[in-house]
């Protein structure tokens, strides 16, 4: 239920044009819930081995509801994929039109058609970061998503099917593993509002409404914490080996350290 409400708060507030992209969770519990309990149990050797996870043993191809839910998962896989990598794509876009725009006002200071320069750039910039960290929590809140449903599944049919499914296809899909792309732009947006805000003090420029949006900021920043935290304890009840490996790649990959490591940093949410 915590899972659920946390996910329709960033729902709420995230674009509406993504409604149709968000991992569709209510129409998975409701499958898994015309799975028949009478014969879903396993033989006491069945488990979903680390084969593809499409590919169900065959007194799970037996029944229609299981095909079924496995078929809808798989779809609803690619599809967070295909639209994460579709925004990202957009926002790298974005990014660099933005430093290229702090290039030009720092340059060629004389060649605005505006005034107010750094304010513009400035409400720019923080709309960017807020934008940026809604796709933070689209990643989170579909990793989660996917380990959520495959608990729940696994506990009514009596199966075993979570870890080889996120091991073989959640793991390595783009949303996972963003360390390179998404993580490094929130960086990078935080040090140019910085640059910006500098330029601000030195000009007595002013923008006054940037409360609202530092509100909304927060209350992601918030929300994804929150979220990591879900996630990390999905990892740690991994098989050890797994958790383990999550536990080495993540140590030095927090987005607010200093450090130069280039580990893989999967779902430790910055502050």
């Amino acid at each position: 239920m915590k899972f659920c409400k946390n996910l329709q708060r960033v729902v709420d507030v995230s674009d509406p044009e993504w409604a149709p992209f968000w991992v569709n969770y209510k129409m998975l519990k409701k499958i898994i819930n015309e799975i028949p309990t009478d014969v879903s149990a396993p033989p006491p050797s069945s488990t979903l081995t680390p084969t593809p996870p499409h590919v169900l043993p065959s007194h799970m191809n037996q029944v229609p509801a299981e095909v079924a839910f496995f078929k809808f998962l798989v779809a609803e896989l690619q599809k967070c994929g295909s639209f994460f990598a579709d925004a990202l794509s957009q926002y790298e876009i974005r990014h660099k039109r933005l430093q290229q725009s702090f290039g030009h006002c720092a340059t060629n200071p004389g060649a605005q058609m505006v005034e107010n320069r750094w304010s513009l750039l400035s409400k720019s910039v923080h709309s960017f970061y807020k934008d940026l960290l809604l796709l933070e929590s689209y990643a989170l809140m579909t990793y989660c998503g996917f380990c959520k449903i495959l608990k729940k599944h696994d506990k009514v049919t009596g199966h075993t099917t979570k870890e080889a499914f996120i091991t073989n296809k959640v793991a390595p899909a783009n949303f996972n593993n963003y360390d390179t792309s998404l993580l490094i732009m929130i960086q990078e947006t935080k040090s140019l509002y910085a640059k910006v805000g500098s330029e601000l003090t030195l000009t007595q420029e002013r923008c006054d409404d940037h409360k609202d949006t530092e509100v909304f900021i927060d209350m992601i920043q918030s929300i994804n914490s929150q979220i990591g935290e879900d996630v990390k304890l999905e990892q740690s009840l991994m098989s050890p080996n797994r958790s383990n490996s999550n536990s080495n790649s993540n140590s030095n990959s927090n987005i607010n350290s200093n450090s130069n490591s280039n580990s893989k940093r999967k779902f430790d949410p910055h502050n």
